[in-house]
C-alpha cells in the first residue's frame, strides 16, 4: 500500500502562515539581502515555527522524551514572544504560532500528568478564537485550521488523548495497514485488518476535525475494500469507489496543507485504481477454445475427515490440494471418497459405487473460513484448450464458481461445492470468483479403473 501521510492540526499553520509573506515555511532565501531589518524581525517568528514543527511529532507519538518536549515548547513560546504582535505580517504569525504552541503544551502536560494542562488549554482556546476571526489568517486559510484545532481541543478536554476518536481512527488505520501488508493472503491477518478498518471507521464518525476525518476515512475505506476482496465479501468495488471519492476531495481541497497530504491522497487513489484493475483482470480468461461441459450439482452434507491429507489420495498422483481455506479434489473412486469424507457408520451413499465411478467423477471445492459463513454456487463448467497448446493435448476441465462470505462474526461451518461430471482425462482447474490468478489450481484427473 502507499505510505499514508496523516493530517495533523499543527502542520497546517507552517506553510499557510508563510503565504502571508509569499514564502515557504522557512525564512525566504533572499530576505536578508533584500531587507535586513525585515529578516531580523522575522527571525524569532520562524525560529518558533521550526521549534513547534520539530517537537510536535514527539508529543503526538507520546515518546519517552515528553519532559524534554515540554521544555522545548516553553522555549518556543519565549522565542515567539519576540515575534512582533503588532507589525504585519509578524502579528498574524505570532498569534497562530502561539495558539498552536499552547494547544501542544496542554497536550504534553496532560500526558505528563501535569494538572496545569487545563489552564494551558484555556489559553490556547482563547488564542484560537482570535485566530479564527483574524482577517489575514482567514485569507491565508489558517483560520480553518485554527477552527479544527479548537474542535480537537474541545474533544481533548472532554476525554483523554488516547480515547479521542480522531486518534483512535488513525491507530486503527495503522493496525489495518500492517495486517494487510504481505506477499500472500493470510485469512487471520486479513480478518484482523477488516475488523481494524471497521473499528477505525466507527471512531472516525465521531472525529471532530473535518480534514482529519476526510483523510483517515479515505484510507480506511481503501483498506476495507482490499480486505473485502480478499475475504470474498461482496461489495468491495463500491467500497473502493467511496474511498476514491474521498481521496479526490482530499487531493483537490487540502493542497495547501504541508506534509504531502494532498499528494499522497493522489498516490493512494492511483494505487487503488491499479488494485481494482488487477482484481478485474483476474476475471479475464486466457485465450483458447472453450466448450460447455454438462454437470450436476450434488447436495453434500458430509464433513471432510479431521486431519485429512490430500497426499493420501491415490497411490500414484495427488488428486486433491489444500490452499489456505480451500480444499479442491477430483475424486474417481469409492476408496478416495472415503479417505476424504466422513460418512459415519452408514458409509457413502449407495449410488456412489464402483459402477458410478466407471462413468463419472466428483469434483469438490470445500471452503472453510473459521469466522465467516459462506455460500458457494457453480457458475460454469467447461472444457478449455489453451491457444498456445500444440499436438494432441487433452482439454482442461474448468470449474467456475462463486464464493460469497459474510463479514467475520464467530465460528462458521465449512461449505462444500460438489459437482458430478462425466469421467475424462487431463486436468481440472478451479476458479473462485472469476480469479484466474488468485485461486488458479490444476489437479490431475483420477486414472480410469
Amino acid at each position: 500500500m502507499i505510505e499514508r501521510t496523516r493530517l495533523s492540526f499543527l502542520t497546517g499553520v507552517i506553510a499557510a502562515v508563510a503565504l502571508l509573506i509569499g514564502g515557504p515555511a522557512m525564512a525566504p532565501a533572499g530576505a536578508a539581502d533584500e531587507d535586513p531589518n525585515l529578516a531580523r524581525l522575522m527571525a524569532p517568528c520562524y525560529q518558533a515555527l521550526r521549534a513547534e514543527e520539530s517537537v510536535r511529532p514527539k508529543v503526538y507519538a507520546r515518546s519517552p522524551g515528553l519532559a524534554a518536549a515540554h521544555q522545548t515548547i516553553l522555549n518556543a513560546l519565549r522565542t515567539n514572544s519576540h515575534c512582533s504582535s503588532t507589525l504585519s505580517p509578524m502579528a498574524s504569525m505570532h498569534l497562530a504560532t502561539d495558539a498552536f504552541l499552547w494547544s501542544l503544551l496542554a497536550e504534553d502536560e496532560q500526558l505528563l500528568g501535569n494538572a496545569n494542562w487545563h489552564h494551558s488549554l484555556d489559553v490556547a482556546d482563547g488564542l484560537l478564537t482570535q485566530c479564527v476571526a483574524q482577517p489575514d489568517l482567514i485569507k491565508s486559510g489558517v483560520s480553518t485550521r485554527c477552527q479544527n484545532q479548537r474542535s480537537f481541543n474541545i474533544a481533548f478536554a472532554r476525554e483523554p488523548y488516547g480515547n479521542d476518536p480522531c486518534f483512535r481512527a488513525e491507530q486503527a488505520e495503522t493496525v489495518a495497514a500492517d495486517a494487510l501488508t504481505g506477499p500472500t493472503i493470510d485469512q487471520a491477518r486479513t480478518q484482523a485488518g477488516f475488523k481494524a478498518a471497521n473499528d477505525g471507521l466507527a471512531a472516525d464518525d465521531r472525529c471532530q476535525s473535518p480534514p482529519m476525518q476526510l483523510v483517515t476515512r479515505a484510507y480506511l475505506l481503501s483498506l476495507r475494500g482490499e480486505a473485502e476482496h480478499d475475504l470474498d465479501i461482496p461489495g468491495w468495488g463500491q467500497t473502493f469507489q467511496q474511498a476514491d471519492d474521498l481521496l479526490t476531495r482530499c487531493s483537490t481541497t487540502l493542497g495547501r496543507v504541508p506534509g504531502n497530504v494532498a499528494k499522497n491522497c493522489t498516490l493512494q487513489h492511483t494505487a487503488n485504481d491499479q488494485l481494482v484493475e488487477e482484481y478485474r483482470q483476474e476475471a479475464n480468461a486466457p485465450p483458447g477454445q472453450t466448450s460447455p461441459l454438462p454437470y450436476t450439482s450434488v447436495p453434500w452434507p458430509y464433513p471432510v475427515r479431521a486431519g485429512f491429507n490430500p497426499d493420501t489420495l491415490s497411490t500414484n498422483d495427488p488428486f486433491a490440494k489444500t490452499v489456505d481455506y480451500d480444499t479442491f479434489a477430483a475424486i474417481g473412486s469409492v476408496a478416495d471418497l472415503n479417505k476424504m469424507f466422513d460418512f459415519g457408520a452408514s458409509g457413502p451413499p449407495s449410488n456412489l459405487d464402483p459402477k458410478f465411478f466407471r462413468a463419472n467423477m466428483l469434483l469438490f471445492a470445500v471452503s472453510h473460513k473459521h469466522d465467516q459463513q459462506c455460500t458457494s454456487q457453480p457458475q460454469d463448467v467447461h472444457q478449455f484448450v489453451p491457444a498456445t497448446a500444440g499436438g494432441n493435448v487433452q482439454p482442461v476441465v474448468v470449474v467456475d464458481y462463486s464464493l460469497a462470505c459474510q463479514p467475520p462474526a464467530g465460528p462458521a461451518e465449512p461449505v462444500t461445492l460438489a459437482l458430478q461430471i462425466a469421467r475424462s482425462g487431463g486436468e481440472v482447474q478451479f476458479i473462485e470468483n472469476g480469479s484466474h490468478h488468485r485461486n488458479h489450481y490444476y489437479l490431475p484427473m483420477p486414472p480410469r479403473h
